[in-house]
């Protein structure tokens, strides 16, 4: 890992663990995290230490909320998920920007399947199960606790996961 890896890498490192401990904790993730994780990205591109340009940089912004508005507007993903989402966009390409989605919906489907064997609720019906599998988010209510850390899945987790990976591993056919 070179010197310029390492000056770009440990702001986001910190802020995806950061908004990732406080999504686990309390279900939110501050604004402060997601505007510092975006105006650190957006200050690199615009520096020599950045991996993206400043075009690349606001493309995969603008392409990660056109991905995740829907989401949002139907209640898949909360406020806090869409803007770590955009937010963390700003260290990827437009197309890093789309794969790193792709591989957080899918982390977030593993997810929220371990939430429900964490809870060993044995009567999770097919439908609650489907429901997962397609939103990431929610969960069966009467499938597991009633409080909000019991019916939903830390996306934090899975969308900081999949940024970190495409940042540090590349996209699967680009190798």
């Amino acid at each position: 890992m070179g010197a310029e890896q390492v000056v770009w890498s440990i702001p986001i490192i910190s802020g995806l663990l950061v908004a990732s401990w406080s999504d686990i904790t309390t279900r939110r993730i501050p604004n402060k995290i997601t505007v510092a994780i975006l105006c650190v990205g957006l200050a690199l591109a615009l520096s020599d230490y950045g991996r993206v340009s400043v075009s690349e940089c606001l493309g995969a912004v603008g392409v990660s909320f056109a991905l995740m508005l829907l989401p949002f507007v139907i209640r898949l993903y909360k406020g806090g998920d869409l803007k770590l989402v955009v937010a963390s966009s700003a260290w990827l390409t437009p197309s890093e920007a789309c794969w790193s989605i792709l591989l957080g919906v899918i982390l977030g489907g593993v997810l929220g399947m371990l939430v429900l064997l964490r809870h060993k609720q044995a009567r999770v019906s097919f439908k609650a199960t489907a429901w997962l599998a397609l939103t990431s988010r929610y969960v069966d209510q009467g499938a597991l606790e009633t409080n909000e850390r019991g019916r939903t899945v830390p996306m934090a987790v899975a969308f900081s996961g999949a940024v970190l990976a495409t940042l540090h591993l590349g996209m699967p056919w680009a190798q």
